[in-house]
C-alpha cells in the first residue's frame, strides 16, 4: 500500500497508520482528540462555526479555539457574550444575518490581555534635518470561544 492513510476514532482516540513500500518502519501514532486540538482540526470536520464582527474586525469562532481583538474592557476570566453574529454555519445548514442573525450570540471567556510587538513610525524632514522615532504597541484581547448559541 503506498501512501495511504488510516484513521479510525473509537472514544475520541483516533491512531493514524502510514504505510509505505518497502519501508516498514513507521510506527501507529496515537493521538487523544480530545486534548489534543491541532489533531481535531486535521481530521475532523469543523461542523458549528461562526463569524463575528468585534471592533470593527470579522473573526472566525469556533468552539474550544481562541482568537485576539483589540482590548476590551473586561477582566481576566470574565464571561462576555458577542452579539453581532453575522453567520452561523452548522454542518450544511448556513444562516446568514442582514446584517445579523437573530438571537444568536457567542459566549467567551476573557483568557489574557497582553500586548503586541512593538511597531517604530519614523518622522523626517529632509530640508531641516529632523527626524523623529516613536514606537508603539498596541494592546489586545485574547479570547476563547466556550458556546454558540444559535438563534
Amino acid at each position: 500500500m503506498d501512501g495511504r492513510l488510516f484513521l479510525t476514532s473509537p472514544h475520541g482516540l483516533a491512531i493514524i497508520l502510514i504505510r509505505t513500500t518497502g519501508n516498514p518502519h513507521y510506527q501507529p501514532q496515537f493521538i487523544n482528540l480530545e486534548t489534543d486540538t491541532f489533531a481535531c482540526r486535521l481530521f475532523l470536520e469543523v461542523l458549528v462555526y461562526a463569524i463575528v464582527e468585534c471592533g470593527g474586525r470579522q473573526y472566525r469562532a469556533e468552539e474550544g479555539h481562541s482568537f485576539s481583538v483589540e482590548k476590551l474592557p473586561h477582566e481576566v476570566g470574565q464571561q462576555i457574550e458577542l452579539d453581532k453574529v453575522l453567520l452561523i454555519a452548522n454542518g450544511d445548514d448556513i444562516s446568514v444575518g442582514q446584517p445579523t442573525v437573530s438571537g444568536a450570540s457567542i459566549k467567551a471567556t476573557v483568557v489574557e490581555q497582553y500586548k503586541g510587538r512593538k511597531i517604530f513610525v519614523w518622522k523626517y524632514k529632509p530640508k531641516n534635518r529632523t527626524r523623529q522615532r516613536r514606537g508603539h504597541r498596541q494592546q489586545y484581547t485574547r479570547l476563547r470561544i466556550d458556546a454558540i448559541v444559535l438563534g
